[in-house]
């Protein structure tokens, strides 16, 4: 094979690769956000038990508190923030097993025009959250968060393997009821 064959047959497979990369996504209508397509099932879905609502209320948004670096029990390592410290997300709860998590500058009702999607589920009796989210480059995955509920507060570390720093945590605490007309938006992915 010769150099150009072989330069030919390395691009081909780069493409080939980095396009298989992450989720197939579209854009929402308003702020340009990014979010699985239409159809697309989060295969942990299956794990969905309501029961979770006994622990989680899902009539109140739950607003970031705290975020850092920790370790494998959640505590805080080198009181290092990560990079959402200067955000204020927000994670709403549907009935149907699905969550929202979105800034609260940007805060809308309809999930067509803000907002990470994913689910929350039960697996082996310990609480997750799947969210869909951009890593480098604006690619879309699935990051996988384990829940510890601590009466209001919701503690999210995350749990994907490869990571080149220390997990994150991340400290949500019930707040705000959630309004009445913010129940009539469908959370269908």
């Amino acid at each position: 094979m010769n150099q150009m064959t072989r330069n030919k047959v390395i691009i081909v497979l780069l493409f080939i690769c980095f396009s298989s990369c992450g989720i197939k996504t579209r854009y929402l209508r308003v702020d340009s956000g990014k979010v699985p397509v239409k159809g697309y099932v989060f295969k942990n879905s299956i794990y969905f038990n309501d029961t979770i609502f006994k622990s989680i209320n899902r009539t109140h948004l739950y607003k970031l508190k705290d975020s850092y670096y920790c370790d494998s029990t959640m505590n805080k390592i080198e009181n290092k923030k990560n990079q959402y410290s200067n955000w204020i997300l927000i994670l709403q709860f549907y009935k149907n097993g699905n969550i929202r998590r979105f800034a609260e500058k940007f805060s809308s009702p309809d999930p067509e025009k803000q907002g990470n999607r994913g689910i929350v589920y039960t697996k082996n009796k310990q609480i997750y959250i799947d969210i869909c989210e951009a890593i480098s480059n604006n690619v879309m995955v699935i990051n996988t968060y384990r829940i510890d509920i601590k009466g209001e507060v919701l503690i999210l570390k995350s749990e994907n393997p490869g990571a080149r720093y220390a997990p994150s945590c991340f400290v949500f605490e019930k707040s705000d009821k959630l309004p009445d007309d913010w129940n009539s938006y469908k959370a269908d992915w």
